[in-house]
């Protein structure tokens, strides 16, 4: 249980560096650090995955997978 794995370490744009979210210094965190106030990460219902399909709807009368034959 390190910082790396608590849910307020935010990674920042350099290369294995980060910051605690509840630090208002934002000083920089390499992840390994133990601080008291670590948190879990929330459970995420199980499903499918995130992505840019997420939103698109299967077209009426076809289901995933479903071919319509061209003739």
């Amino acid at each position: 249980m390190s910082c790396s794995s608590c849910r307020n370490f935010r990674p920042a744009v350099a290369a294995r560096l980060g910051y605690c979210a509840l630090d208002r210094t934002h000083e920089p965190l390499h992840g390994d650090e133990i601080r008291p106030c670590w948190q879990a990460l929330t459970d995420v219902e199980p499903g499918p995955e995130p992505g840019i399909f997420q939103l698109v709807r299967p077209r009426s009368g076809l289901g995933p997978g479903a071919l319509r034959s061209v003739d």
